[in-house]
């Protein structure tokens, strides 16, 4: 799995963020899109597999028809493209042809819808190949009679090559192991059985909707001979935006507020179902008045994120009014609430943050370099090279560590560093950026909040190297045979802040961490440093996935598939079938599924079964 905290990952992923937002400021793969759909328009009906249909004579339109059974399954999975073990045990339960969950028998689905994050940690062709067309392939290597369909929306990773990798892979009628790719967009309308419809939507790192996108969507739901009136949308999107409308402010779901107010609802349809990833577990709400489900599902392989911060209500603001949605049947009973993990077992997780040095080594090892530049650029501006080795027992010290070696009080020695501080503009120089990017980290919505926050962190970080180093100056001053001053001093030095500076500066990091995300959360600041808590650990086990079926009586039927442990020890099937998986874990696929909670049956008002 990828390691979050590891600084050079940080960085690698950091900058292709910003190549992505800055380049696609200025050419919008999506408008590109556009042209090229309708360039291969006569390409695309000699291809076609009929379900293609077209709303306009270029087809600039094309939409995929899915109508004609009775009854339709459809498999949902985000945040897929991590580690092998968590994305290749999802995998091998979606490619299961049947599946009984509690008391309930699935189908594997006739489409298999990817909602965003199909990578990580940056889109590439190899990263695509490995961490994603390679599990799914060995999981499903081919179906002999009709393949299942795969569409896919791109989440903010999948940009961060502009899209490119994404659009090669999922736009070109490739083949994902048995899975075959249909779309010619990032973005797609299937018509389902019973006027149903399934919308997959671009937001490209949440900037505005394209204008050739709207105009997609704007063409179909304004045709009745299309979408007849009463039609209803079940929406996959890569974002929560009903969620961040709460945690993040109103502006978070002006995107989705803009095709709803405007597209959908104007002809007559409704928005039933908004299902979305980006948040690596499972929460649902529910509209009281209208039984609308917004559903995140965001457990397809990557790390886990945290359930015991997210909001029991949302209030999310359109042109017709509030629309209110609540976590239901039980939003007070932890038990109850329609999350996973459960909040009790993400509350315990959380603590796990303790071991961030373990888990993320070259972190600690960052933190230690740190230490020692501090420790250097302090020492190398208090040393008295006249004095030469006049540093006796009861002379006068030649320098910071060689006072801090006779010292016996924290006072002075803390006074003496921040001193030695003062006169070594290198050193002050590092304790201000490491203040500064300290503050910009922390995760609080006002600035003052941030500057307290990460002002204490700092300060944190600064007592324990000055520890360190008053720790470090008695001991080596002592050991014996070891000469008052000399060059053994430094390799020692260096050596000992590599282990315990790692250590222990990882150890306070992480506390700080779960100090912000739990103590906070008591007066009220929920979900503060919720995504670094979890990151840091990269938990590969709780994931889910959903499998909707549009039933012969015209409902959608919900069936929310956790697996609270995944699979870790695989072994290799080389008499297996055209369709069999390449790999077999110790226990059997349906045991490690179990239904989150009562299937969600959906016709316009929900109702439990």
């Amino acid at each position: 799995m990828v390691r979050w905290f590891n600084p050079l990952e940080l960085v690698r992923a950091g900058v292709r963020a910003g190549l992505s937002t800055l380049f696609g400021a200025y050419a919008d793969r999506r408008e590109i899109q556009a042209l090229q759909a309708s360039a291969q328009s006569r390409d695309r009906a000699e291809m076609t597999t009929g379900t293609v249909r077209t709303a306009s004579g270029d087809g600039s339109h094309e939409w995929y028809d899915l109508s004609d059974p009775d009854s339709l399954w459809i498999d949902y999975t985000a945040d897929l493209g991590d580690g092998f073990d968590a994305t290749y045990t999802v995998a091998r339960l979606l490619a299961e042809q049947r599946l009984q969950v509690g008391d309930h028998s699935t189908e594997r689905g006739q489409v298999l819808v990817m909602g965003g994050d199909q990578v990580y940690p940056t889109a590439s062709r190899t990263e695509y190949q490995n961490r994603l067309v390679g599990p799914y392939r060995a999981a499903l290597p081919w179906v002999l009679e009709e393949p299942p369909l795969l569409f896919a929306v791109p989440g903010n990773h999948d940009w961060y090559d502009g899209l490119t990798s994404f659009l090669r892979l999922f736009t070109q009628g490739r083949w994902i192991g048995g899975w075959k790719t249909e779309q010619r967009r990032s973005y797609f309308a299937v018509n389902l059985p019973h006027d149903w419809w399934l919308w997959g939507i671009d937001i490209q790192l949440n900037a505005d909707i394209d204008k050739p996108q709207l105009d997609y969507f704007r063409a179909l739901a304004a045709d009745d001979s299309i979408m007849p009136p009463g039609s209803k949308v079940a929406l996959c999107t890569p974002e929560p935006s009903w969620l961040y409308a709460e945690t993040k402010g109103q502006t978070a779901y002006q995107n989705l507020g803009y095709l709803e107010d405007k597209i959908i609802e104007p002809n007559g349809h409704e928005l039933a179902v908004g299902l979305a990833g980006d948040l690596h577990m499972y929460a649902r709400y529910e509209a009281a008045e209208t039984g609308h489900q917004r559903i995140i599902a965001g457990g397809g392989g990557a790390y886990l994120y945290p359930t015991h911060d997210l909001p029991e209500t949302l209030a999310v603001d359109t042109a017709a009014g509030t629309h209110r949605f609540e976590m239901q049947p039980a939003p007070h009973d932890d038990s109850d609430a329609p999350v996973f993990p459960d909040v009790p077992t993400s509350r315990g997780l959380s603590w796990g943050a303790l071991l961030l040095p373990f888990k993320n080594p070259w972190f600690g090892g960052a933190v230690a370099l740190l230490y020692l530049l501090f420790a250097w650029l302090t020492q190398s501006a208090t040393v008295r090279p006249s004095f030469g080795a006049v540093d006796a027992p009861g002379g006068t010290p030649s320098s910071l560590l060689s006072y801090l070696a006779r010292t016996s009080d924290a006072g002075s020695a803390l006074g003496a560093v921040l001193d030695a501080t003062q006169h070594a503009p290198g050193a002050a120089l590092l304790v201000a950026v490491l203040w500064a990017g300290l503050v910009a980290f922390a995760d609080l919505k006002s600035w003052g909040g941030a500057l307290v926050a990460g002002t204490l962190h700092a300060a944190a970080h600064l007592g324990l190297a000055t520890a360190l180093m008053w720790g470090f100056a008695v001991v080596n001053h002592t050991v014996e045979g070891l000469p008052a001053t000399g060059p053994l001093h430094v390799p020692l030095f260096v050596g000992e802040m590599a282990v315990f500076g790692g250590l222990l500066g990882g150890l306070l990091t992480g506390l700080y961490l779960i100090l912000a995300n739990r103590l906070l959360g008591l007066f009220g600041k929920k979900g503060v440093h919720a995504n670094e808590v979890f990151s840091a650990q990269h938990i590969p086990h709780y994931k889910n996935f959903l499998r909707l079926h549009v039933g012969s009586d015209g409902d959608l039927t919900l069936y929310p598939v956790g697996i609270s442990s995944i699979e870790t020890h695989w072994s290799v099937r080389p008499d297996g079938g055209p369709e069999d998986p390449w790999f077999e874990g110790g226990v059997p696929p349906a045991d490690r599924a179990e239904l989150i909670e009562p299937p969600i049956r959906v016709d316009g008002t929900a109702r439990r079964e």
